[in-house]
């Protein structure tokens, strides 16, 4: 079997180091699968928590400070701890709160592993390709042995119930809701599609690419109208890389427009048939229903309770348990400064993204990809508010944000240094090249200066004898 190995000037990963990543590995295994236990150990002490402890305690033993954990995102971030404090404070619900604080442990967990092993980015899109097909495999079960699931599709992918004849059953996969298979494959897909370019070995490539095809498949049974649009969105992230160095750049643009009008027939084309079905129409008594209370509460009514609030304001036979917009959810819940940090984080982990892919990181077209294509399936769903998806959220997010500097300022580095060619960690396998980060591991002992001021900062300088870090 043909692998790619570490070539003499690359460093190998450290025990601790090591130990992050199977913790974050075993965290996202929990999110495809439910594969640890629910139940606490005692008191709020829950498996969740203690793998994630073992993370932070191996990052320290493998050398992470304060500066490792820093992240652009740290200001809204924090805003969105405290707004939602503050909510839980006014109105209860501490286990909601206890909730999102360790969803952002994981996110600063990733990052610590990003910025103490640059490439670690390629064992993340090979555990995403590993998670979408175990997920995948369950729904195509589902699906193929015409598995009911408590939810149905007629002919025109209209809302039915399922002991009406002819309709489809619609498949969940690992999860309790088809809609929350689809947003977990919107997530990390792409990142799996990354997964293929990291095997040279040409059987390899084959099997990867069958468990990418596996996992379209899925995306397709579970009938999700939004999540089928949102993956358009997402695809059409990879395809602009793909054609970006093929085609000329009026026939770019052509593409481009071609590409946003599908897109946009496709969301009119959406709203009709949700229209036809009333699933439009109560999302929008929903939204304006929330829009009434952030106003009577800027100071939100407390994580996990949107649902309730305004099912006491609405009238009708429809409940819900959260309001199918992620930035709705948390105006009702976190109030103004709780709406206003998630618009920043999700704005800034995007730009982030596709900051990453303009300046040649490997990992920058899939995550941008993948953040495109769950956000805008978040625009009529809100599938984090199941923990297991937004542990798999922040985890994504952590690793994106980790890929880049602390700083918005001074990011100048690109990662297609040509200085790859002098020192190869691939020893020309014909993988991704490496980035700049990663340059600054396999150049260290052949005395290249490759590295960026982000990651020339955590590299150690001998003065006198003695070790000191450059701050």
């Amino acid at each position: 079997m043909a692998t790619a190995e570490l070539s003499p000037g690359q460093p190998r990963p450290h025990g601790p180091v090591i130990v992050v990543l199977l913790c974050l590995a075993a965290l996202l295994f929990e999110a495809t699968s439910d594969v640890l236990p629910d139940a606490p150990i005692f008191g709020v002490v829950t498996w969740q928590r203690v793998v994630t402890t073992a993370g932070f305690a191996a990052a320290l033993v493998a050398g992470a400070r304060w500066r490792h954990f820093r992240t652009r995102l740290d200001i809204p971030v924090v805003v969105l701890l405290l707004a939602s404090a503050v909510a839980a404070y006014r109105w209860g619900g501490d286990a909601p709160f206890r909730h999102l604080f360790s969803y952002v442990s994981v996110y600063y967990l990733a990052t610590a592993l990003m910025r103490l092993q640059p490439t670690a980015w390629r064992a993340l899109v090979v555990l995403a390709a590993g998670a979408v097909t175990v997920a995948s495999a369950v729904a195509i079960g589902q699906s193929s042995e015409n598995v009911p699931t408590g939810f149905c599709r007629s002919g025109l992918l209209r809302d039915a119930s399922c002991s009406e004849p002819g309709v489809f059953a619609r498949a969940t996969g690992t999860f309790s809701n088809p809609n929350l298979l689809a947003a977990f494959l919107l997530l990390l897909v792409p990142l799996a599609v990354l997964a293929v370019t990291m095997f040279t070995d040409h059987l390899q490539r084959v099997v990867a690419m069958a468990a990418i095809v596996l996992a379209c498949a899925a995306l397709l049974v579970t009938y999700s109208r939004g999540p089928w649009v949102a993956g358009f969105a997402a695809a059409l992230v990879l395809a602009w890389q793909w054609a970006r160095t093929r085609f000329s750049p009026q026939q770019l643009r052509l593409a481009a427009m071609i590409g946003a009008g599908l897109l946009v027939v496709g969301l009119i084309g959406i709203a009709l048939v949700s229209q036809a079905g009333r699933s439009l129409g109560v999302r929008n008594e929903a939204w304006s229903t929330a829009l009434r209370v952030a106003a009577d509460e800027p100071l939100g009514v407390g994580l996990g309770r949107a649902g309730d609030v305004v099912n006491a304001r609405i009238e009708g036979s429809v409940e819900f348990f959260h309001l199918h917009n992620l930035w709705l959810n948390w105006l009702v819940e976190a109030g103004v400064l709780g709406f206003l940090a998630i618009t920043a984080v999700t704005i800034g982990s995007t730009v982030t993204a596709f900051g990453l892919a303009v300046r040649g990181h490997a990992m920058g077209f899939a995550a941008s990809s993948a953040l495109i294509g769950y956000f805008t399936m978040n625009l009529m769903d809100h599938p984090s508010s199941l923990g297991r998806l937004a542990t798999a959220m922040w985890l994504v997010l952590g690793f994106v944000m980790g890929a880049a500097p602390a700083r918005w300022r001074g990011w100048t580095e690109r990662y297609d240094l040509p200085v790859a060619a002098a020192a190869d960690p691939y020893g020309g396998s014909g993988a991704w090249p490496a980035s700049s980060a990663e340059l600054a591991l396999s150049t260290a002992s052949s005395g290249v200066r490759a590295v960026p001021r982000h990651v020339r900062s955590f590299e150690p300088a001998r003065t006198g004898g003695r070790t000191r870090v450059r701050r």
